[in-house]
């Protein structure tokens, strides 16, 4: 990880990194440049291009929780959470490992997709507040054991 941030980002892969693990707090430092460098950026752009059109608001979310299987080797891998969003634990227990965890976290994402199916809007009494996003206040959702919203911009 250091060596590919030293190559991305040059002298500023210290403060880089400070800012992934505050940002990331319960992640790997492999996984920081994954997400948020190979996925995110792309993410980022169709969101920011979004809420640019003054409509429907736009809500981010980052599934980051670790499967228990093969001690998290696979970490929250792309599509990770949709067993989560269709509430489907029990259905897919070789790849979520079942457990009150898994079950628990299901219970907050699909109630989130369920809202935001019927009211345009994500939030529920078992989630903190999460406001829509705008690129200047990066408003996103961390998917965790704990959920919480992150504050996460760019420059572009």
């Amino acid at each position: 990880m250091k060596k590919r941030a030293e190559e991305r980002y040059g002298s500023k892969a210290g403060m880089v990194a400070d800012a992934y693990r505050k940002t990331y707090p319960d992640l790997k430092p492999n996984d920081w440049l994954f997400i948020d460098s190979d996925y995110r950026t792309g993410m980022l752009a169709a969101a920011k291009m979004k809420a640019d059109q003054n409509g429907a608001p736009v809500y981010m979310y980052l599934f980051t929780w670790r499967t228990p299987i093969m001690d998290g080797y696979y970490a929250a891998s792309h599509c990770a959470e949709i067993p989560f969003v269709f509430d489907n634990i029990a259905l897919t227990e070789q790849v979520t490992g079942g457990g009150k965890a898994a079950y628990a976290l299901a219970e907050k994402v699909s109630m989130a997709w369920i809202n935001f199916a019927r009211h345009g809007n994500p939030n529920h009494k078992g989630l903190p507040g999460w406001p829509a996003y705008t690129p200047a206040n990066g408003a996103t959702m961390i998917f965790n054991n704990t959920c919480t919203v992150a504050i996460i911009t760019t420059k572009n």
